[in-house]
């Protein structure tokens, strides 16, 4: 196979990702609201059953990831983790695990994602509870998209966003667009989570969010 024919097969692998994670859009689905620790606090149990499995989630943000994991389905049983870092570039960020397990012996139903966050930063610590949420939210965002990449389109990805700094931002836009999709839009509102740029605030507004 030459490079051009490899490149097709690399590229149509990815359209053929994204068309499926498009497909999983159910915006009527997810409900808008402002979340509060008080109001959600004695669900914790019902949440844990519903999206708990094979979750591993410290004790300060379970509720805060339990509820919005609650917006993806998808995701119920899939394999996520948190992970503390002292030296990371990003104050916190999906990844998938692409150990020799995960590529050679796993389908991409049974794939790992780990959420990475740097300790101590004040990116997640310092905000409300509500906005919390949102900010997992766009991480899962993130795992809603790996979970229908193949592990080609999952390198090939993390090679994009790495070097080239275009791609990058248009891919953190797309991920707010995924997550407004997917009810957050009102944590948005209270925080924005990536980029606010003018395109989700367009993209915002044709969901009824913004006047």
């Amino acid at each position: 196979m030459n490079t051009h024919h490899a490149f097709l097969v690399v590229l149509l692998c990815l359209n053929l990702c994204a068309l499926d994670a498009i497909a999983q859009y159910s915006p009527e689905s997810y409900p808008n609201e402002v979340y509060t620790r008080e109001k959600y606090a004695p669900k914790i149990d019902s949440l844990r059953k519903l999206c708990g499995y094979r979750k591993k989630i410290p004790a300060e943000f379970e509720l805060q990831t339990l509820l919005a994991l609650s917006h993806y389905p998808d995701l119920y049983r899939a394999r996520i983790k948190f992970i503390y870092r002292k030296k990371v570039q990003l104050p916190i960020a999906a990844r998938p695990a692409l150990g020799p397990l995960d590529i050679f012996f796993r389908f991409r139903k049974g794939r790992q994602y780990k959420i990475v966050m740097r300790v101590g930063t004040p990116y997640v610590l310092n905000r409300t509870f509500n906005q919390q949420v949102g900010i997992i939210g766009h991480e899962l965002a993130h795992i809603q998209f790996y979970r229908h990449c193949s592990n080609i389109g999952l390198f090939r990805v993390g090679f994009c966003y790495l070097t080239n700094r275009r791609y990058r931002w248009k891919f953190e836009i797309d991920t707010d667009k995924r997550a407004i999709d997917f009810g957050f839009g009102h944590q948005y509102l209270s925080f924005p989570i990536y980029m606010y740029t003018k395109n989700v605030r367009a993209y915002m507004k044709e969901k009824g969010f913004l006047k």
